[in-house]
């Protein structure tokens, strides 16, 4: 028997994250263009078998546009494309398969793009606590939660083609775009997600000479439209 605990201690590390966003359909009410929090479920759906190791498969016409990297689930199989796809192309670049593909399969998808120039997406919790203390607390002090919103701060370098990038700054910037809410999704190695709609409130671009240029955002998850997904479990011998 050892002498002493043996447990395993592997430290998170920021490798592997992914941070996707995607523009909201809009309507009009009255002289006013506004968010709506549906969000656009696309189906993808192929148009012949593909075996493994298979570095593209056949579909049917994409109703929108793919980004590299975004995953489709067919009945199981994960295939993750190797480039984007414009709206109407009926060919995808995929990774390698792992395991083949059938005809008329389909896979739905939010058709995210990922802002590819990303330093930092964090989420944090902003807990709001009221006094409830009465005259049975004593010296102490009670409070109870009331509500727990979520800020998120974005960080991003500024590069050409990147999609995602080009969104926020559009809804920074171009006056058309102004208080439009965005679907985002970040998602960890582990498992880890948070997902939910959000809204711009402040953006502080950088551009100081002979130095990269980039952007600091902050913004509000609106109400209840945010999940979390917690890790996978672990277990630890």
């Amino acid at each position: 028997m050892p002498q002493t605990i043996i447990r395993a201690s592997v430290v998170e590390t920021t490798l592997g994250i992914t941070f996707q966003i995607g523009e909201l359909p809009t309507q009009q009410v009255g002289a006013v263009i506004v968010t709506n929090r549906n969000v656009p479920i696309y189906t993808i759906t192929t148009s012949a078998a593909a075996s493994v190791d298979a570095e593209s498969i056949s579909v049917t016409a994409t109703p929108v546009l793919l980004d590299a990297g975004v995953k489709l689930n067919f009945a199981g199989t994960i295939v993750t494309l190797s480039n984007a796809a414009p709206a109407g192309s009926t060919t995808l670049q995929t990774l390698p398969l792992l395991s083949s593909v059938g005809n008329a399969v389909s896979a739905t998808t939010k058709a995210l793009v990922f802002v590819a120039g990303c330093t930092d997406a964090t989420v944090s919790p902003e807990i709001k606590n009221i006094d409830t203390t009465n005259y049975l607390s004593g010296v102490g002090m009670e409070k109870v939660t009331t509500g727990n919103s979520k800020k998120m701060q974005l960080n991003f370098n500024l590069i050409y083609g990147d999609r995602g990038g080009n969104i926020l700054r559009r809804i920074a910037y171009d006056k058309v775009y102004v208080g439009r809410e965005f679907y985002f999704s970040l998602l960890f190695p582990s498992g880890e997600a948070h997902e939910g709609i959000a809204l711009l409130e402040s953006a502080s671009p950088t551009q100081q000479v002979q130095d990269k240029r980039s952007f600091s955002c902050n913004a509000q998850v609106q109400g209840d439209t945010y999940i979390y997904t917690a890790p996978a479990s672990v277990n630890i011998f």
